[in-house]
């Protein structure tokens, strides 16, 4: 039987497979003699310091390659799937997944349903456990790969199941103390969906991780996301002003109480209810480390920390007149509008901030790394942008491809709107001062 070894995709430049001639196409048969089921198997070979790979070129002939490195040092291969075995696919059909609810035209890669516990450890993103077979669970715990992200929503098996739509769902509980026995780290989420799991369920289930610590580090809450294409899913609808409100207050207080007692907030709440509860955004020591930075926690404080350096040192004049507009999502356009306000002291520049509606996904998706090539192109149009600098959030397009979520290249949006210069700019606020002042500073 013809066996399929994981083939390489790219050898990184300069790195140790470079130099010691291992080329894309290859394929890795064994990492000191053991066989490489998965990327865990992988990364846990990668640990020696030092290494004898047997691998097959393109022309299937056999190379055996030793290496000496440093401990836990990379040697440079990226293989054609990111677990190298195939992906495990989510099998829930969550009240509120995003997925059900995406609108054509969507990129495909955005309809890729993973929830794969090898993809949580590398890449940090969130799992249920519900699909693990027999298997799975002795190599994860094995292996013991961490941190994981786990999505929780609830504590109660009987509402996480429901809520789910899979009855698999309901050990959670269970599953986590599983993984605490074992010593991996865990960082929960919460989807908040109204009516549903808030209230005295969500703190009845803050309080259940919270008898986990240490091995569940962080509890992100974040609002349910619902877009526009929802017809024969459930009826949900989106947190209100006063349900943000109401949240913060219910749950800062138990942030408090945790960093009195376990020296951290635990809990954390993501920009998104401060944003809408128009209350101010929590001082950095709230967030301890920014442990789910990536998950959108901390990231508006983030932001205006870094900010204020720049903002104190600005120039009382531009030597040639500037008009620059920052694009943003409906939900941080007053924070940022701010920001605007002082720089619009600056003789000589004049910042306008254009919030962008989100008509792809709907109106009631507000997050700027949502927005889309051609909602961004419509809002531009219904202004006077001639001449302007504008800049164009990073987080909104895929890194390599250069492409917004709905297929639309950043190249197409500066050929659709010849008359300003787009510039794509991180998401920093050292970079957004300096591009705004044209390299000024």
């Amino acid at each position: 039987m013809l066996v399929a070894y994981p083939r390489i995709l790219q050898v990184v430049p300069g790195s140790i497979a470079a130099d010691i001639g291992i080329k894309p196409g290859f394929s890795l048969v064994a990492v000191n003699g053991q066989t490489i089921v998965d990327i865990l198997d992988y990364r846990w070979a990668l640990a020696s310091e030092r290494l004898s790979l047997t691998l097959l070129d393109d022309t299937k002939a056999s190379w055996e390659v030793d290496i000496d490195k440093e401990y836990g040092e990379d040697i440079g291969l990226v293989f054609e799937h990111p677990t190298i075995a195939p992906l495990h696919n989510c099998k829930n059909n969550c009240l509120f997944c995003f997925v059900a609810q995406l609108p054509p035209g969507v990129r495909n890669t955005l309809c890729v349903k993973d929830d794969d516990y090898r993809l949580s450890s590398l890449h940090g993103s969130f799992v249920t456990l519900t699909n693990l077979s027999e298997n799975d669970w002795q190599r994860l715990l094995t292996m013991r790969p961490s941190p994981l992200y786990v999505s929780v929503h609830t504590t109660s098996g009987s509402l996480r199941a429901q809520m789910m739509r899979n009855p698999k769902a309901g050990q959670i509980m269970e599953q986590l103390r599983l993984l605490a026995e074992h010593h991996i780290e865990i960082h929960c989420q919460i989807v908040l969906v109204p009516g549903v799991n808030d209230g005295a369920e969500l703190e009845r289930t803050i309080r259940d991780l919270r008898s986990l610590w240490p091995a569940v580090q962080s509890v992100a809450v974040v609002p349910v996301g619902l877009t526009a294409h929802r017809d024969q899913l459930p009826l949900l609808r989106k947190t209100t002003q006063s349900e943000a409100r109401a949240v913060v207050n219910e749950l800062l207080p138990l942030a408090r109480q945790a960093q009195r007692e376990l020296g951290v907030s635990f809990v954390y709440l993501a920009d998104e209810f401060f944003l809408l509860a128009g209350s101010r955004v929590p001082a950095r020591r709230y967030y301890d480390d920014f442990p789910q930075i990536e998950n959108g926690i901390g990231l508006t404080r983030h932001l205006l920390d870094e900010l204020k350096p720049g903002l104190r040192r600005l120039p009382k004049r531009l030597s040639s007149p500037r008009r620059v507009i920052w694009v943003t999502g409906s939900l941080a356009a007053p924070m940022l509008q701010m920001v605007a306000w002082q720089l619009n002291s600056i003789e000589g520049l004049w910042v306008d901030v254009c919030a962008v509606p989100n008509r792809f996904f709907g109106e009631s998706v507000t997050v700027t790394g949502l927005l889309t090539g051609q909602d961004i192109l419509t809002a531009l149009q219904t202004i006077d942008a001639h001449g302007a600098q504008i800049l164009i959030p990073e987080v909104t397009l895929r890194a390599a491809e250069r492409d917004f979520l709905d297929g639309m290249t950043f190249t197409d949006l500066q050929q659709a709107w010849p008359q300003a210069t787009m510039i794509a700019t991180p998401v920093e606020g050292q970079a957004l001062i300096t591009y705004t002042l044209g390299g000024e500073a």
